[in-house]
């Protein structure tokens, strides 16, 4: 019934079913999310969400669960549509996507100009799963190899970046080297290729990648991206353990580029400096890397973020935690692990699980710490996305040598939505003996 009704826009039966599933204790996504449509088409959608919420909490749902989390989440991407559409509901961009998917036949050539325009690609990219979707689409109606078809290979690359998936990287980054590629498009594809070598730590592999990148940009005249290709480096640098020489090409950027300068150079300062609160973190002092994450937190309101907030988030709880700031670090790393979830990337998953343990450990959470730790290692192993130098130290660092051997808390195939539940439980335990 509630299909049939959001189908036929009558919100009032879509109400209808709704208040129904619920009185019969049934608290159904699918249908609380056609409830908020309705409730935002009638320009009343927090009230609506209000009202789920509150449902939700009167059936016993932990507001933490799967089903709740995904609702809550849509809520959020209304909000967002309707503050970026000026005035426009939710509809108007569900009837236009439709339009578009229904005529993608027609329409192949233009849909790929537009989805491949660099400030639509950073929208997509903060839901690289669906884009993927969608590029895979619009791709499947054009000529192999034509300019338009080599655009969204490109645009699938950055897509597959995000999810960390290092194997569609690499057959992706390996085959468009064969195309004519613009210079622009050869940078972006050897950064891709270096980062996923990077994270199956083939060192030797990513350093030529990215210098190979470096030397496109730099002959083509594209310096602002000749000097990110340095700025990636770095971040192999420090990987692997040469903290002062990555230290040194940070410095270089940051002193050479203003973050205003355009949303690109504004987008990889914000990066450099979460970047160089990872080397204060491991590597120097605490209280620098506060200042740096708070810089490179504080351009979110300037840029779009929404790629690289969860491992920043994730970042400045251990280091608000260390700084002595455990409940305002809990938060952010709470935030952090929920958005990372829905991501569906296991290096992400990984790393920011990681950054947490450095929490528990303050919080008192010792072996569950290092029962964290174990259960991440085996899924690294897994994955093929073993600790660099950089990693390893930040391991060393929580103290849970005395640990080895002991029986985990956790088992190696326990589920990731479970970890990632037991993780934001025992945050929330620390924050509650803080207030």
């Amino acid at each position: 019934m509630g299909e049939l009704a959001a189908d036929q826009r009558d919100w009032e039966l879509v109400d209808l079913a709704w208040r129904a599933s619920i009185a019969r204790g049934d608290f159904d996504r699918v249908l609380s999310e056609q409830f908020l449509v309705a409730h935002d088409e009638r320009g009343i959608l927090d009230a609506g969400f209000k009202e789920v919420r509150q449902s939700a909490v009167g059936l016993e749902i932990d507001l933490e669960s799967e089903e709740f989390v995904a609702v809550r989440n849509f809520w959020q991407k209304l909000r967002e549509s309707d503050l970026r559409g000026g005035g426009f509901r939710s509809s108007h961009f569900q009837l236009l996507g439709r339009s578009m998917i229904d005529h993608v036949d027609r329409h192949a050539d233009l849909l790929a100009e537009l989805m491949t325009g660099l400030e639509v690609q950073a929208q997509m990219l903060s839901s690289p799963a669906e884009s993927l979707e969608l590029l895979d689409r619009v791709q499947r109606e054009l000529e192999v190899g034509s300019k338009n078809w080599v655009a969204i290979e490109v645009a699938r690359l950055l897509c597959y970046s995000t999810l960390y998936d290092s194997q569609q990287m690499i057959a992706i980054g390996e085959g468009l080297l064969k195309y004519e590629l613009t210079p622009h498009q050869a940078g972006r594809t050897w950064m891709s290729l270096s980062f996923a070598l990077f994270q199956l730590r083939r060192w030797d592999e990513a350093f030529v990648a990215i210098r190979s990148g470096q030397k496109v940009t730099r002959e083509a005249g594209f310096e602002d991206r000749y000097q990110v290709g340095l700025v990636t480096e770095g971040a192999f640098l420090w990987h692997v353990g040469e903290a002062e020489k990555a230290r040194v090409i940070y410095d270089d950027f940051l002193s050479a580029f203003d973050p205003d300068q355009s949303t690109f150079i504004g987008l990889n300062w914000a990066i450099v400096q979460s970047n160089y609160g990872v080397v204060e973190l491991v590597f120097g002092d605490i209280q620098e890397a506060r200042r740096r994450v708070d810089l490179s937190f504080g351009m979110r309101d300037r840029i779009n973020m929404e790629q690289s907030i969860p491992m920043l988030l994730c970042l400045m709880g251990v280091v608000y935690g260390r700084c002595g700031d455990i409940e305002e670090g809990v938060d952010h790393a709470v935030e952090g692990l929920k958005l990372t979830y829905w991501r569906g990337s296991s290096r992400e998953g990984q790393i920011n699980l990681e950054w947490t343990c450095g929490l528990l450990v303050l919080g008192g959470f010792r072996m569950e710490a290092f029962s964290l730790m174990e259960w991440i290692k085996d899924w690294r192993q897994r994955t093929g996305h073993f600790r660099s130098v950089a990693e390893l130290r930040f391991e060393a660092s929580l103290g849970l040598d005395d640990l080895k051997g002991a029986q985990s808390l956790l088992s190696s195939d326990q589920a990731y939505r479970e970890v990632m539940s037991f993780t934001i439980k025992l945050l929330r335990r620390i924050q509650g003996r803080t207030c």
